[in-house]
């Protein structure tokens, strides 16, 4: 057994499998019953993306301790599946949302979409944001290292979401090492969220989608793997491809010819991909990432359960907390590792590492329920009330014309 591993990670995940089955999930983390299995499915598999990602990270903080580089378990089983669970996430961002754009054929209203958005995403960012500066400042003595100026920008780069940068905090030089760097992607859910009102006109009927879909795959991909562009980010293409694998999904699961495919198969299907991502994903980890992803999204959208583990009540809570899960990893990391003795029982040997990444996980778990129920549910009921309220001020608008 070795750091990056990938069985310890299973029996981690079922352990937490079989906690979350406990009643006392029942009044912590309510799912509701939903008669669309496909996105059961998807709520399913939100968790084991977002803990997979987490035990990929943890594979920095295991060198950073025992050998003081900070370099992730390259070419790795464990990598794969964090690097395709992350890719996964973005073509779940694509297609709820462009399935919500053509359910409505684009006539969506916008500013309560972006009430919505903002609500879901911003209150625990925020909350997260602020131990970021509570540890920064402490680490440079409560004084301003910085000019007062340049401390303000700082935090507006935060506060817009990174949009243009992620700049540190009052020069504290591991400050994205607070949230394991994991904050590059909101940047690109706001792309998403800024470009929908525009491709969005794309959505009034689906031939016109299924060429818009069509069209940016094949233009991503060619990008990714001959233009070689390095504009936004060090994944290059890669969160657009999967945007773009998201749309196409979306479009062919609204029209009449999609490829049917039934549960038990697909979990066949699915377990295959899997296994195709871990054996081969040294020798071709762009390309299977984005084949062997886009496979298994549409067998999860298309209502295959994986054997009906996505399906479980347990896994539906997990999927409910993964955003928390996904965005205080870097917090349980550093402050758990801030113990010298943790550090020294980490070098012990393996099986202390996967005590302590075990016990890592439970407290991220724990704590993502607990944001869960005091921040994220009732930021997005403050989202929709908001929301609603908008949407009616302007219908009474238009009758009073």
């Amino acid at each position: 057994m070795t750091y990056d591993s990938v069985w310890p990670l299973l029996v981690i995940l079922g352990v937490m499998i079989i906690g979350l089955s406990f009643p006392i999930f029942n009044n912590i983390i309510l799912i509701k019953d939903n008669h669309e299995q496909r996105v059961n499915t998807i709520d399913g598999l939100r968790g084991y993306l977002a803990f997979f990602i987490v035990f990929f990270h943890a594979t920095v903080w295991y060198n950073l301790i025992t050998v003081h580089e900070f370099k992730a378990a390259s070419g790795s089983a464990c990598e794969a599946l964090g690097t395709t669970g992350l890719c996964i996430f973005f073509m779940v961002s694509a297609y709820l949302f462009w399935t919500r754009w053509l359910n409505h054929r684009g006539k969506i209203n916008i500013p309560a979409f972006y009430i919505k958005r903002f609500f879901r995403i911003a209150p625990v960012y925020y909350l997260c944001f602020v131990v970021v500066v509570i540890v920064a400042m402490s680490k440079t003595n409560w004084h301003l290292a910085v000019p007062a100026y340049v401390f303000i920008q700082q935090v507006m780069g935060w506060l817009i979401f990174g949009l243009f940068t992620f700049p540190t905090i009052n020069g504290y030089p591991l400050t994205l090492l607070l949230l394991l760097g994991v904050v590059w992607t909101i940047p690109y859910e706001w792309m998403l969220y800024l470009a929908l009102p525009i491709i969005g006109v794309f959505t009034k009927n689906l031939r016109l989608s299924l060429i818009f879909a069509a069209t940016i795959c094949t233009l991503t991909i060619f990008a990714q793997f001959y233009w070689r562009i390095h504009l936004f980010a060090e994944n290059d293409m890669v969160p657009f491809i999967a945007y773009a694998m998201g749309i196409l999904i979306a479009t062919l699961k609204k029209s009449t010819w999609q490829p049917f495919i039934n549960n038990f198969y697909g979990s066949i299907v699915m377990v295959l991909c899997i296994l195709g991502v871990v054996i081969f994903y040294r020798q071709y980890p762009e390309l299977l990432m984005l084949v062997f992803a886009g496979i298994f999204f549409y067998c999860v959208v298309s209502g295959c359960s994986l054997f009906g583990l996505l399906t479980l009540k347990a896994s539906q809570r997990m999927g409910m907390v993964s955003y928390s899960i996904y965005l205080c990893q870097g917090i349980i990391f550093y402050f758990v590792y801030s113990f010298d003795f943790v550090k020294q029982l980490v070098m012990r040997s393996i099986w202390h590492y996967w005590g302590v990444l075990f016990c890592e996980s439970i407290l991220l778990l724990g704590l993502a329920c607990l944001l869960f129920r005091l921040v994220e549910k009732p930021g997005m009921d403050i989202g929709h009330q908001l929301a609603f309220r908008f949407e009616k001020k302007i219908a009474n608008k238009m009758v009073e014309r």
